[in-house]
């Protein structure tokens, strides 16, 4: 019997129907099967194609609901190109496969692919309707493959298997339709970034499509190494360690997500190191999240220059310890050739993944900054100040991250401190901050706002998951499902073959970050990262789906009218909530409170009360404590980095609450004196500190106070109104 299949080319998974989207080549018709046959050595001939070189489907092809009109719309041959879609890939096979020697020309042929991808993606997908674009398949392109690969077996996730999401629906039997592995490199979404995969190996890497870009980049780093001397070769020590070395390849991107460049590094395998032989101090500081965000809105209200100083190959800059020797394999691909020797590399230099590399990069940077007339602060280690060094003017910050600088001053003070920062050490310099850390740094100067977001590392954890048909979903997950999930599981109902801490992992980064309405979701799963079960694996998936709902969201901070003789502490407003007694393991309350400015958050903290309430009053009047030393905190930053220039300059930080008796008890020492009789002495802080004037307190309704959020699981409209006075 005849084949009755057609030629098609596959373009990803159909969002209505259970099948696969096929474009035909001929036709120029999409069409959905869930029947194909797949040939992953195929060729495109603009003239014909032979059986053996296309994707077979069989007869069972689903047109559309109606035989007149396709599932998705048809355009004009103007929007398509005068050219037939036949023609434009024979064209680029023709071109690209061959070059003039007879050899595969890999430069050409990646450029073509690259604008054969663009093209494809310029197809209209349903626009009409709202669907998103499904994946585009590019097996085609795939890169020295002459024959069919076996098809992988693929493993099931055991008795809960439909707990994890995959990017098809499954059978009408019921059966988990899952795409095969030999598939797994071959998509192409929106993001440029995702049209490269990032390779795992040296080997990988030189095999790979853009093979000529990856050279590149390991050649720049591995020159960049030898011009440090990093290393010095020497024969292979006897009775010593040598530690194995790797490459580590990164796509770099743009804000948008637009591929920036292509990024080697070589990096040592630490964790084979001895301490007391190969290392012994490793701590280095790190600039925390509440820092950054107090400093940025600092810039914005006052219309201070905000510049990002990245310090090129930091680690490099600085040196090792005296009287350490370390030994290392040379770099794959670059191995020196001698013929009577087995050379080594003996480390000059703390290359990354040292153990102590991050602390020598410290000192070095220590140096650096105090050699130029900065300060180190004694509050937070990661940020340095100085006074100006023009008359009349703002006092100079840096906050460090490794070896990203964020420097906020004067544009005459941050250029004098660029300057003298790059005489000592190689930077590059942005004088308009726009990414640090992972936060998208959105400012307009002229209307007085500036907004952090991370829209597209929520981008990412959405398709890593596989969630980009998912519905939307308006809060994280219910009161009623906590309360469920709080249920002690039994052993059998506990699962282990889902990646959980990964995923909490990754929303617990996003919600310390830009995100506090998911903050109290994330810590309550996180309890259950050795204990969990299919109901808070899909109470997490739940999450991210609301992530996916409300992507666009930031904190957004807007300048706030002021004079000159105005304390800044004014502008900040503190909330502190609690949930009497939620935890039903040990009946311990959560506490949570917030601090806001300009219409966006400054600093937040969720937790667990270290002692059981037996009372609501006590547990609101217990959660004043962290409250009121975070809010001194902020006041002895400012003090110290000189924003405010003398104690007797600070205004008391509003704090509101919602507890009556508690705020009752705080304010009039002899309120409920029964009640709070046997409380511990340290938590009566916060009387002090409102006699003192640090900290002011004041009494709102519940349904007015955005840190309610911290502590429970809210509903929609709740949940959307405490939200916007946070991030909007």
């Amino acid at each position: 019997m005849e084949d009755s299949g057609s030629i098609m080319m596959m373009l990803g998974y159909d969002s209505r129907h259970r099948g696969y989207e096929l474009f035909n080549l001929g036709t120029n018709r999409i069409y959905v099967s869930r029947d194909i046959r797949p040939l992953l050595d195929m060729k495109f001939n603009r003239h014909r194609a032979r059986p053996d070189e296309v994707v077979r489907c069989s007869s069972r092809i689903v047109e559309s609901e109606s035989d007149e009109e396709p599932l998705v719309e048809e355009t004009d041959e103007d929007d398509i190109g005068s050219t037939s879609m036949d023609d434009e890939i024979g064209e680029i096979f023709d071109r690209s496969r061959v070059g003039s020697n007879g050899q595969e020309n890999n430069q050409d042929r990646s450029e073509d692919v690259e604008r054969l991808i663009q093209d494809l993606k310029s197809i209209p997908r349903g626009a009409s309707d709202g669907r998103s674009t499904p994946p585009l398949f590019i097996s085609e392109f795939s890169n020295a493959r002459n024959s069919m690969e076996s098809e992988k077996t693929t493993q099931s996730v055991g008795a809960n298997d439909d707990i994890y999401p995959v990017m098809t629906s499954t059978s009408s039997s019921g059966r988990r339709v899952v795409p095969p592995s030999r598939f797994d490199d071959s998509y192409v979404y929106a993001s440029e970034a995702a049209v490269r995969s990032t390779p795992k190996s040296y080997k990988k890497a030189m095999k790979s499509v853009d093979q000529l870009k990856w050279s590149e980049a390991a050649d720049k780093e591995y020159n960049a190494l030898i011009q440090r001397n990093t290393w010095k070769l020497v024969p292979r020590p006897k009775n010593r360690r040598v530690i194995p070395c790797k490459w580590v390849f990164k796509i770099k991107c743009n804000a948008d997500g637009s591929i920036d460049r292509y990024k080697a590094r070589l990096v040592v395998l630490g964790f084979m190191q001895k301490y007391g032989l190969d290392f012994t101090e490793t701590y280095a500081s790190v600039a925390r999240i509440d820092t950054i965000r107090l400093f940025l809105w600092y810039a914005n209200q006052y219309d201070l220059d905000i510049f990002h100083i990245d310090v090129g190959n930091a680690y490099l800059q600085a040196d090792l310890e005296e009287g350490v020797s370390i030994y290392m394999e040379q770099p794959e691909g670059y191995n020196s050739p001698s013929t009577t020797e087995d050379l080594v590399c003996l480390l000059q230099k703390p290359l990354y993944g040292l153990r102590q590399a991050g602390n020598r990069w410290a000192v070095k940077r220590d140096s650096v900054l105090l050699s130029i007339g900065f300060k180190k602060s004694l509050l937070e280690p990661s940020l340095y100040f100085r006074k100006s060094f023009y008359a009349n003017s703002q006092s100079i910050v840096i906050l460090v991250q490794v070896d990203d600088f964020l420097l906020i001053g004067s544009a005459e003070d941050c250029q004098t401190t660029v300057s003298r920062i790059s005489t000592q050490v190689d930077i590059t310099c942005d004088t308009s901050a726009k990414w640090f850390i992972g936060l998208k740094i959105s400012r307009n100067r002229e209307s007085g706002e500036l907004s952090l977001s991370q829209k597209t590392i929520i981008e990412d954890l959405i398709f890593n998951y596989n969630l980009k048909e998912s519905r939307p979903v308006k809060v994280p997950f219910s009161y009623e499902l906590k309360r469920v999930m709080q249920v002690k599981p039994s052993g059998d109902a506990q699962i282990s073959n889902v990646p959980y801490r990964n995923l909490i992992g990754s929303l617990m980064y996003i919600a310390r970050m830009t995100r506090p309405d998911i903050l109290y979701h994330t810590q309550f799963l996180s309890k259950f990262n050795d204990r969990h079960t299919a109901v808070h694996w899909k109470a997490a998936l739940s999450t991210v789906k609301y992530l996916k709902s409300t992507k666009k969201l930031k904190v957004t901070y807007s300048r706030i009218e002021s004079s000159k003789n105005d304390c800044i502490l004014k502008f900040i407003l503190g909330y502190c909530d609690t949930s009497h007694g939620d935890d039903l393991e040990d009946g311990l309350s959560t506490a949570g409170h917030v601090f806001i400015a300009g219409g966006g958050m400054l600093a937040i903290q969720v937790g667990k009360q270290d002692c059981p309430a037996l009372s609501s009053t006590e547990d609101e009047y217990l959660s004043y404590t962290p409250c009121s030393q975070h809010a001194t905190w902020i006041r002895n930053v400012f003090l110290e980095t000189q924003v405010i220039a003398d104690e007797s300059d600070c205004c008391p930080i509003l704090i509101s609450t919602e507890g009556k008796s508690a705020y009752q008890s705080a304010m009039k020492e002899s309120t409920a004196f029964p009640k709070t009789k046997h409380i511990a002495l340290k938590y009566h802080f916060i009387r002090k500190l409102i006699s003192d004037k640090i900290v002011s307190l004041q009494w709102i309704p519940g349904t007015e106070n955005p840190a309610d959020l911290t502590t429970k699981p809210l509903g929609s409209i709740l949940l959307a109104k405490h939200r916007s006075a946070m991030i909007r």
